[in-house]
């Protein structure tokens, strides 16, 4: 059987001294066997869980806000890269697609901890109007997203599929169109500002 030595800082060394009864080469030969069976995983092993899926107007764009709550279930610690969000609409005869929305925050899971973040789906003005044209009813939201883990092959992946009323989506586009009538006229009097003889 090969030896392996690894340092320590000093106070942890003392402590380690303490605990007589503990044979710690048996804890790091376990520690070292486990973080290497996590890491033949080709992806990370993450529980995770997509919630409170919602239309809202925010920042002078409409999106589709909701939650994303990431667990490690490895032994050993995951660096998260990017998580990237894709959402598809569908609605009777028709499936618009958005653009995948990647979100480079990065984060350092511990074994066990959670970790949960708001997103914010963002979506062109244009495109929430041409879809309304096609809404009549209740319609779906399918919501994919892969979480990118550093030195894993294949991001972990959930798929949430959301209903939205057409009641809720009927709101949600009076606000919409409201908030653009409001950014046309702000920009209109801001134009007006800029004119000769407008200026003070």
């Amino acid at each position: 059987m090969a030896n392996l030595t690894i340092s320590v800082p000093d106070e942890l060394k003392s402590e380690m001294d303490s605990m007589t009864e503990v044979n710690w080469s048996d804890v790091g030969r376990k520690a070292i066997i486990g973080y290497i069976q996590s890491r033949r995983s080709p992806t990370p092993l993450v529980d995770l869980q997509i919630e409170d899926a919602t239309w809202i107007y925010a920042d002078w764009q409409p999106a589709l806000q909701l939650s994303l709550r990431m667990r490690n279930l490895m032994e050993s610690e995951i660096k998260v890269n990017q998580t990237v969000f894709h959402l598809q609409i569908q609605v009777p005869g028709r499936i618009f697609n958005i653009a995948p929305i990647t979100h480079s925050q990065s984060a350092v899971l511990q074994p066990g901890a959670p970790w949960p973040f708001q997103v914010l789906l963002r979506a062109q003005p244009e495109a929430i109007l041409e879809m309304n044209q096609q809404i009549k009813s209740t319609f779906f939201c399918n919501i994919v997203a892969m979480v990118h883990g550093e030195g894993f092959q294949r991001p972990a992946s959930i798929r949430l599929l959301t209903k939205t009323g057409k009641d809720e989506w009927e709101t949600f586009v009076t606000q919409v169109i409201y908030a653009l009538k409001t950014q046309w006229t702000l920009f209109s009097q801001a134009v007006g500002l800029m004119q000769p003889g407008k200026l003070a």
